[in-house]
């Protein structure tokens, strides 16, 4: 219940309005990754200036390869559980 109270909260800051409970969850998610991240760096991600644009793209694609280890990982699992 606390949970959607902070969800409800957050989404009236925001000023998002969607009933669908799985946008809602990456909406919370994406706040709090942000929050993370400025509690490492001290910085928001708009403010971060420490690489150009080049360093942008190769960070999305470092992070884009991590998602495909995952997925490669996961998918596996699935076969090795479902023959």
């Amino acid at each position: 219940m606390e949970n959607q109270l902070n969800a409800a909260l957050l989404f009236s800051i925001m000023k998002v309005e969607t009933t669908d409970p799985v946008v809602q969850k990456v909406i919370k998610m994406l706040d709090e990754r942000s929050t993370v991240g400025f509690k490492k760096y001290g910085i928001t991600l708009r403010d971060d200036d420490t690489r150009n644009f080049a360093g942008w793209i190769d960070m999305a694609i470092e992070e884009m390869l991590d998602q495909c280890n995952y997925l490669m990982k996961i998918k596996e699992e699935w076969e090795e559980m479902n023959p």
